[in-house]
């Protein structure tokens, strides 16, 4: 007789939960969970609460719970998404989802090579820690120090690195140490599923200034054709109206039609002709 294979009853559970989620929820945002670090996700999930679900889910379960539903190419979707991930269901938009994770930075522990995302101020006061061999890691980065009660004492407020400073391993050490979270870290998504149309990483990403930029221009390129056009909105009235104000009066000035708002134009252009026949007439006689 062939064996029949018996699924782990949580795995059943989990297809059970995703295949509710998939039902709730109709976007599926998907991050690489190797660039994750410790506390990121948590962080995340209390600043996100009610906007989104984020789990970590085995691909072949969520695959599973997306077949289960009959959703279109679930197969497709998994082979742009190979390894570990992070799953964040949402009902947002997935441009404005991107966004959201973009935008809501987490403070996490830096490490070697991490840029300052601002001056990094090292507190003085009691560090806690024994002295030892980290001691001299703190006069490597100018931290001044003294021993006091069996602790290291930070002497002074010292700022250790300035925004936009690449972080050194001495100093990543310290602050590690100091449990001063220095770095800033975001979920990047890498690919996208919405009702069947997978949007991958180079199209989520997008320019916000770049495109105020584009509608900003549309918006003025689409103002002047209207105008020009002569066709009346809320946006063009006033720019018409002003033309045709000035349309009229030349013709008003150039037909000799007297009002109170062409008398003065009038006037000045028969002084202005009257001043070029003189000068023409002053001219002839001098030559």
């Amino acid at each position: 007789m062939q064996a029949v294979l018996r699924v782990p009853r949580r795995k059943v559970e989990i297809v059970e939960e995703t295949i509710e989620l998939l039902k709730r929820y109709k976007v599926i945002g998907v991050a690489d969970l190797h660039k994750v670090r410790s506390g990121l996700l948590q962080d995340l999930r209390r600043q996100l609460r009610g906007r989104v679900v984020i789990k970590c889910i085995k691909n072949t379960l969520l695959r599973r719970a997306m077949e289960e539903l009959k959703l279109p190419r679930a197969r497709e979707f998994f082979e742009q998404i190979p390894g570990s991930n992070i799953f964040i269901f949402s009902n947002m938009n997935p441009f404005k989802l991107s966004l959201l994770l973009q935008r809501n930075k987490v403070r996490v522990i830096a490490k070697p090579g991490d840029i300052a995302p601002e001056d990094i101020t090292v507190p003085a006061g009691n560090t806690g820690l024994a002295p030892g061999p980290i001691l001299s890691r703190f006069g490597q980065v100018g931290i001044r120090t003294r021993i006091e009660s069996g602790s290291i004492w930070v002497v002074e407020d010292t700022v250790v690195a300035r925004a936009g400073e690449k972080i050194s391993e001495d100093l990543a050490t310290i602050l590690a140490r100091l449990g001063i979270k220095a770095a800033e870290m975001s979920l990047t998504l890498k690919a996208a599923y919405e009702d069947g149309r997978i949007i991958t990483r180079e199209e989520l990403m997008v320019d916000l200034e770049a495109v105020r930029e584009q509608l900003r221009k549309a918006a003025a390129d689409s103002l002047q054709v209207a105008v020009r056009a002569a066709y009346p909105t809320p946006e063009t009235i006033v720019y018409l109206l002003s033309m045709a104000r000035e349309n009229a009066l030349k013709v008003a000035v150039e037909g000799g039609y007297i009002t109170p708002e062409t008398a003065p134009l009038i006037i000045a252009k028969a002084h202005a002709m009257a001043a070029a026949l003189e000068r023409r007439i002053s001219e002839a006689q001098t030559g």
